[in-house]
């Protein structure tokens, strides 16, 4: 059980734990570009952090795994190509949040949640056989030229499902679940909870953005 965060140093990291379970007070792991971080079978939390990571990051997570954090759960600068199977990303604040040329895949039994699930910034792509994006507040927002193809998945957030910066390049939703509403040109449109009250608006990706 680690006590301390797994810094993953070098010019490629590869990281991965299968059918273990790893826990730090601290960020669970720190790492710069090019990581490789799988869980296969395998638990990793971060309760002060998950997983920060530079650019040109791969993340797999297959068999029941999980990757946790009372924060963010997984955070990168670009780059970012994601497959979440069978298991669960779960930020108390963000599962998932990459700023630019994300690639995300979810299939069957996969589920990423936070207060904003998924928070993407520009040239986004997130496709679904299956699986869940579960919101607090917001399952899914994404920036300029995002493609969306969610096949037989839920998104489901307390106010928004789906929420775009500009309308998106691609939007697919077909056999799923969506719960909450969606926004195509990043206006803010107010729940029937806080109809006629002052509602801030969703996270976007930009740093140093309001929380939601």
């Amino acid at each position: 059980m680690a006590q301390h965060r797994v810094v993953a140093a070098g010019p490629v990291a590869r990281v991965t734990f299968v059918e273990s379970d790893a826990r730090s007070e601290d960020i669970a792991l720190e790492a710069g570009a090019n990581l490789t971080l799988t869980l296969d079978h395998a638990a990793l939390r971060g309760v002060g952090g998950g997983v920060e990571s530079g650019p040109n990051a791969r993340l797999r997570l297959s068999r029941e795994a999980e990757l946790s954090s009372d924060h963010v759960a997984f955070r990168t600068d670009s780059n970012l190509e994601a497959l979440v199977e069978e298991s669960r990303i779960v930020g108390k604040e963000e599962g998932l949040h990459a700023e630019a040329n994300a690639r995300i895949t979810l299939r069957p039994g996969g589920t990423i949640e936070g207060e904003t699930a998924v928070l993407l910034g520009v040239n986004a792509v997130v496709e679904s056989t299956g699986g869940a994006l579960v919101g607090g507040r917001t399952a899914l927002r994404a920036g300029i030229n995002a493609e969306v193809d969610l096949r037989r998945a839920d998104a489901r957030g307390g106010v928004y499902a789906l929420f775009f910066d500009r309308k998106p390049s691609k939007l697919v939703v077909k056999d799923g679940g969506v719960k909450g509403m969606t926004v195509l040109d990043g206006r803010e449109r107010p729940s029937p909870k806080t109809a006629g009250k002052s509602t801030p608006p969703p996270r976007g990706p930009g740093k140093g953005a309001a929380a939601p």
